[in-house]
C-alpha cells in the first residue's frame, strides 16, 4: 500500500510515463536547472569558492541519468546499463574524469531538492568543492514510479592533483 506522505531519498558519489523537461538529449538549461545553479553558486560563494557554470555535455549527461532513473524506477549512481557517473560523463563528451555527482528523488521543487543536498554533509562536499568549475543538472518525473521526481547534479573540473 502506498502512503501519501512525501518520501525523499538522497545518494552521493563524491569524485512508463516520463515528464521530463525536454528530451534526454537536451543540453539547454531549464528553469529548474537555473534555480539549482543559482543556489549552488550562492552556497559556493558563502564557502569562498568560485562560481560554477552550466556545461552542455554535463547537463545532457545529468538529464539522461535523471530520465533513466525515472524510466527504470531506481535511484543510484550506476545507470541501468551499468555505467557510473565518470563513465557517463566521458561518454557524454566531458574531457575530464574529475567529476562528482549528487542524485536525489522525491521532490518536485528545485529549492527543496537543493536544501536536501546542502544539508547533507557528503552532498555539500561536492557543492562546495572549489576544484569543480562546471555543472550539469537533470530532472525527470514519472508519476507511476516510487519516488516521482529524480534529480542529478553532475560536477566537473580539472583534477587539483594535476
Amino acid at each position: 500500500m502506498r502512503t501519501t506522505t512525501s518520501r525523499v531519498l538522497l545518494l552521493l558519489v563524491p569524485t512508463t510515463l516520463l515528464l521530463a523537461h525536454g528530451t534526454a538529449d537536451r543540453a539547454e538549461p531549464t528553469d529548474r536547472a537555473e534555480r539549482i545553479l543559482e543556489l549552488t553558486n550562492r552556497a559556493r560563494a558563502e564557502a569562498g569558492c568560485p562560481r560554477v557554470r552550466l556545461n552542455p555535455s554535463l547537463t545532457r549527461t545529468a538529464q539522461q541519468h535523471s530520465t533513466d532513473m525515472a524510466r527504470h524506477d531506481y535511484l543510484g549512481h550506476i545507470g541501468s546499463r551499468g555505467a557510473d557517473h565518470i563513465t557517463r560523463a566521458r561518454r557524454g563528451g566531458y574531457p575530464s574524469t574529475y567529476v562528482g555527482e549528487n542524485v536525489a528523488a522525491g521532490n518536485a521543487s528545485a529549492s527543496a531538492t537543493f536544501t536536501q543536498w546542502s544539508t547533507s554533509r557528503p552532498h555539500r562536499k561536492n557543492i562546495v568543492n572549489c576544484s569543480f568549475t562546471e555543472l550539469g543538472v537533470g530532472h525527470a518525473a514519472n508519476p507511476r514510479s516510487e519516488w516521482g521526481h529524480y534529480w542529478t547534479q553532475l560536477f566537473g573540473g580539472s583534477d587539483p592533483r594535476d
